[in-house]
């Protein structure tokens, strides 16, 4: 049984190469925002105003935890401040699952963040300084939980990465 799990900041590329890989491998995938949605029962967005950024990662953990230990093989795209919370840290490290974050410049994240049509709260919400902040804060973090390190700027990167 083997699990990829994709880390990396919003706008990295995890839901479009982590459901390209589960194509390829033939494999289920699980994008952690879309289960949240299903069973939140409204947008991401909207949680995060109804019951605010805690609870919010809170309902992660849980759902990566149960994505975790279910049966088989699969590819998990992970929401981008998912492994932030030490309870999420701990349940990667403590499974077999292959941890894989997608490397990608802070200036190409804001140029596909501005064109993409997914409302995220901690994109709009935030001046492009303490974006910045978000961003920096991360990355220790995802180097350290990373198996593996893909760095990306362009979609073809990460074709060519994985083929």
């Amino acid at each position: 049984m083997t699990k990829y799990v994709f880390i990396g900041f919003m706008g990295a590329g995890k839901t479009t190469i982590g459901r390209q890989l589960a194509h390829i491998k033939d494999w289920p995938f699980y994008d952690m925002d879309e289960v949240i949605v299903q069973q939140a029962g409204c947008p991401v967005g909207e949680y995060f105003d109804r019951y605010g950024e805690q609870s919010f990662r809170q309902l992660e953990v849980k759902v990566l935890n149960g994505l975790l230990s279910k049966e088989g093989d699969a590819v998990i795209s992970t929401g981008g401040g998912t492994v932030m919370m030490p309870a999420a840290q701990q349940a990667l490290k403590d499974s077999d699952a292959e941890v894989i974050w997608l490397n990608t410049p802070f200036d190409v994240l804001c140029q596909r963040l501005e064109q993409d049509t997914v409302q995220r709260p901690l994109f709009v919400n935030s001046t492009p300084e303490s974006f910045y902040a978000l961003y920096e804060k991360r990355l220790p973090t995802y180097q350290s939980l990373a198996d593996h390190v893909l760095d990306v700027e362009q979609q073809q990167d990460i074709l060519t990465a994985e083929n």
